[in-house]
Order: C-alpha cells, then structure tokens, then sequence
C-alpha cells in the first residue's frame, strides 16, 4: 500500500499565507505575548533592531489582533537600560511616594504613580524629549501606560525578549 494517500492535496493549492514561516531571516520578526493586549516585537526597522513594546486591540471584523497608537520602540541599549531599573520601579510600585520618576536613559524616563482611582500603581514607560522653546525635558508622544499587572507581564517576557533580540543582532544584515 502506497502513503501517498495520507499525503493530502498537492502543495500548489495551498494557501499564499501558508509561506510566511518561510520567509528570509533578515526580515524577520519576533512576538512575544506580554499580555492578552500588549505584545512585545523584535524586529529590524531602518536597519537596526530593536523591541516594540504596545497595545493591541481586537478588530471586530476580522477577529485580528491589531496595534494601537500606544507603545514605543526602544534599541536594544534603551530595552538593556530598561531592564537596568526594574529594581528601581519595582520599589517605587511597592513603595509609599505618590509619583516617581526614573530615568533609565537621557531620553527613556519611567514614571510610577498612583491610578486616579487609587489601587495598584501605574508605570508608564516613555520617551522623553528636549524642548528648544525653554531647554525642559518633556514627555513625548511615544510610550506605553501600563498598568501594574502589565508591567509584569513585561518583567515576566523580558528574558525572551532579550534573547530575541541578541538573536537578532547576530543576524548577518540583509543585502543592499
């Protein structure tokens, strides 16, 4: 008896989408669930890699997670520096002070505070910028509001991300 039965239909009637996983190494990009809504992305933007750390939502029609507005990408020196404070934030989460700041770059600022509503502390993870008006350093549009859950989400992903990212960098770059 031949197994050719058992093989199903031939590979050309097989989904365009089906040759995704396939594609060339240098475009790839890395997922990681953080959460049921945030979604950490390692992948190569303009050349150089790094991790995009946002929030998706639902899309009605399709059923597809989709990405917000709200995240920020950070090189893989700002993601190193952000895992540098987490001791830091984890201690301003549990710690008394209503709001803290700390700064894990010149321009990658957390912020720790109370929610309006009280509860759990908030963290929001932002890149920050110089004002040429007045010189002050203020936040950006750029950035990610989490709330304490989330923020362990991202705690509790970060090997992975990490690992995917010096993944990425040993990637040869794709040619020009």
């Amino acid at each position: 008896g031949g197994g050719a039965a058992a093989e199903g239909p031939p590979a050309a009637k097989r989904p365009r989408a089906g040759a995704a996983p396939a594609a060339p190494a240098a475009g790839a990009e890395v997922v990681i669930e953080v959460t049921d809504k945030i979604r950490g992305t390692v992948s190569s933007f303009n050349g150089s890699f790094g991790v995009d750390i946002r929030k998706f939502f639902q899309d009605r029609e399709s059923g597809e997670m989709r990405p917000t507005a709200k995240g920020i990408r950070l090189q893989p020196a700002e993601w190193e520096a952000l895992l540098g404070v987490v001791q830091e934030v984890d201690a301003a989460v549990t710690g008394a002070d209503g709001e803290t700041a700390i700064k894990a770059t010149e321009e990658i600022v957390v912020r720790v505070k109370v929610s309006e509503g009280g509860g759990n502390k908030s963290v929001d993870v932002r890149r920050y910028y110089v004002d040429r008006s007045d010189g002050e350093q203020k936040p950006g549009k750029k950035g990610i509001f989490l709330s304490h859950l989330e923020w362990s989400g991202v705690k509790a992903a970060a090997t992975e991300i990490s690992e995917a990212l010096r993944g990425a960098a040993a990637r040869p770059p794709a040619a020009a």
